[in-house]
């Protein structure tokens, strides 16, 4: 009995410690498992919040740096692998959370990007939960830490990646030497001793020696320009110009989105321009240099810049959307400089560097891909990003009206705050503005290189009574169709304005008057980016007008495309020759259509209804010697096929071939 009681403890015993090392292997297990959890984008990204202590050492040329991550789960998703993202990654990166080291995921294979890397929780972040990341990071030998006048600190944290942009909080503590300047895209709060910015793309940090500030402020905006003593002129022009911008961008916007904006030096000598540093920090290049550029050229880049600070950094830019970010801005300047008086030529300019592009036949589609982008030898950052941005925003305005145009435009800024906007998100607000479906817009801008160019074919004007009327005719001479106004001036000094109908390749207008015409202007406020005289058209948009035109009725329209594929030197195997042959051929443009079925023989000597129509050609030319060669070397290719022209009513095969060696062909219409 005894024994059978030691018997049964030595079993409880054996069962417990059976217990507790199956329960720690299956931990083992839960902890190292990659088959489980996998890498994943949620819709709404967690909250997030960045308290950051840095310390700086010029000599050392070290930067240390602790952070605290703390991440909210808003998702109905649990949430286990994150990916850090930063420029300076290193094996020894320390990252715990709630006192656990993170797992590493192995990426020699995974094909992350060189600045991130993918971890794994030791639990997940499920839905209404906050976890806390502590990160220690360092940056070693950098040449930007040695600092002289200016340096600029903008990817220098470590931050979270999911896959776009993100606004998130931040708390930033900087310990630099005494002799530095500090910009950054936060507010100093002497309570806590830090930088504080809320709904923040990017925290950057400026470090200057040896500058003065201006200081100013618009609204709760507290405004700071930096410089020396050979660029005051310059900086006192942009700094009263910023106050002037942000005080126009309030009133009519309704809002600045940041307490603060850093106006920076540049980093080139001459004027070329600005740029975005990070969230409330721009840079305006050549302010020594204020006279090389007329006026008007420092108010539109401030204005430019600042614009920025709503489309880039309170509304985010989705992927593959940087020129809608770049349109809606300069939208914006460019209301600025109009309502100022200041003209609008800069961001005319724009435009025309996009309709030279288009004269340089440049493939211009704005939804291209990544590895597509790779591959563009052209500037298209200024051709596209900017100067087509700008031009497909303008010509939206024109299209949907100013008060619909503005009304989706305020929208996108309240209801995209902190958030990423795409080109469907704003196509639909826009169509739910306007009242109309914009895909017929937005599929000709955005995804083809259609260009925009209308001509005047006739004016014709009459009397009666006292009145006149004036009849105008417009044909499309480009690619792309949309509505275009035409203005009539009249001698009394009153105007009118009609637009063309897209769905009209030639469309009449009809003014009456009291008064005589005086003048007669397409687009006459410039707002559309037209190409006039249109380029010639290249060899793929000949082909597509090919397409379209039927094989019998449209030889007219089969001529000009002949008479302009002649020009391309290119145009080779791969121009449906025969097709273009035949619609000549209907319309009697008979020597023209001979030349065309020539070159289709030429480039595929092997279609035997190539020499067929050859044939067919010489004997309407009264040229029956080379049409009965054409016929015979048909016949030598042995032909086993057939073709129909049931609008011809013909029948091309063997026998067809046969009896044109007998009988000359001729036209029955």
């Amino acid at each position: 009995m005894r024994n059978t009681r030691k018997l049964q403890n030595l079993s409880y015993i054996i069962l417990i410690i059976c217990i507790i090392i199956f329960k720690d292997v299956d931990f083992l297990i839960a902890s190292e498992s990659t088959e489980k959890w996998i890498f994943q984008e949620p819709f709404l990204p967690p909250q997030t919040q960045y308290i950051i202590d840095v310390k700086i050492n010029t000599e050392t040329k070290r930067l240390e740096g602790e952070q605290e991550i703390h991440l909210f789960n808003r998702s109905s998703r649990s949430i286990r692998r994150l990916v850090i993202d930063w420029p300076f990654l290193q094996e020894e990166l320390k990252i715990t959370c709630e006192d656990n080291l993170v797992h590493r995921i192995e990426q020699s294979k995974n094909g992350l990007a060189q600045s991130q890397m993918l971890i794994e929780l030791s639990q997940a972040i499920e839905e209404g939960k906050s976890v806390v990341l502590k990160i220690q990071f360092v940056i070693e030998g950098v040449s930007q830490l040695h600092l002289g006048n200016i340096v600029n600190l903008v990817d220098w944290y470590p931050r979270i990646w999911w896959g776009r942009n993100t606004a998130d909080d931040y708390e930033v503590s900087i310990y630099a030497p005494k002799e530095y300047q500090i910009a950054t895209s936060g507010v100093y709060d002497e309570i806590k001793n830090c930088y504080i910015a809320e709904k923040c793309r990017k925290f950057g940090v400026v470090f200057m020696k040896n500058l003065q500030v201006l200081k100013d402020a618009c609204g709760d905006t507290e405004i700071y320009s930096y410089y020396d003593e050979e660029s005051r002129e310059c900086v006192d022009f942009t700094h009263q110009t910023a106050v002037e911008v942000i005080d126009f961008y309030r009133n009519w916007l309704g809002f600045y989105p940041h307490k603060i904006l850093h106006i920076i030096p540049g980093g080139l000598d001459h004027p070329a321009g600005g740029y975005l540093v990070a969230t409330s920090i721009v840079g305006i290049h050549g302010q020594k240099r204020m006279g090389d550029k007329p006026k008007s050229h420092w108010q539109f880049i401030t204005a430019h810049e600042i614009g920025h600070e709503y489309w880039m950094e309170h509304v985010l830019e989705a992927p593959n959307t940087f020129w809608l970010m770049i349109g809606l801005g300069v939208y914006a300047d460019r209301a600025f400089m109009l309502a100022k008086g200041y003209g609008d030529q800069h961001e005319r300019d724009m435009i025309q560097r996009y309709i030279q592009g288009v004269r340089e036949q440049l493939d211009t589609r704005m939804n291209r891909l990544p590895e597509e982008l790779d591959d563009v030898s052209f500037d298209y950052n200024n051709v596209v990003n900017h100067g087509k941005g700008f031009a497909v925003i303008s010509a939206l305005a024109l299209v949907m009206g100013k008060e619909s145009f503005e009304s989706a435009y305020k929208r996108c800024l309240n209801e995209f705050q902190g958030r990423t906007l795409g080109v469907a998100d704003f196509q639909r607000v826009c169509e739910e503005e306007s009242g109309e479906h914009l895909d017929w817009f937005f599929d000709q801008w955005v995804r083809t290189s259609n260009f925009l160019s209308y001509k005047f074919i006739s004016r014709e004007v009459s009397s009666e009574n006292g009145k006149y009327k004036t009849t105008v005719k417009i044909q499309n001479a480009g690619t792309l169709k949309m509505p275009v106004p035409v203005t009539a001036l009249f001698e009394d000094g009153s105007r009118q304005c009609l637009f063309t109908d897209r769905m009209l390749e030639e469309c009449s207008l009809v003014f009456t008057s009291q008064s005589p015409l005086k003048e007669i202007k397409m687009d006459a406020k410039n707002e559309l980016p037209l190409v006039i005289p249109p380029p010639d058209a290249t060899i793929q948009q000949l082909k597509r007008k090919l397409k379209e035109l039927d094989f019998d009725g449209e030889g007219e329209e089969a001529l000009q495309i002949f008479n302009a594929v002649k020009k391309i030197e290119t145009a080779g195997q791969e121009f449906p020759w025969c097709r273009l042959g035949m619609q000549l051929y209907d319309e009697k443009h008979d020597q023209e259509a001979l030349q065309a079925f020539q070159t289709g023989s030429r480039f595929d000597p092997n279609d035997f209804l190539g020499f067929v129509w050859q044939g067919h050609m010489h004997d309407l030319l009264h040229q029956r010697d080379k049409a009965v060669a054409c016929y015979r070397q048909a016949l030598a290719l042995n032909p086993t096929s057939w073709v129909r022209h049931d609008q011809w009513g013909m029948k091309i095969d063997r026998a067809w071939i046969e009896q044109r060696l007998e009988t000359p062909f001729h036209r029955d219409r």
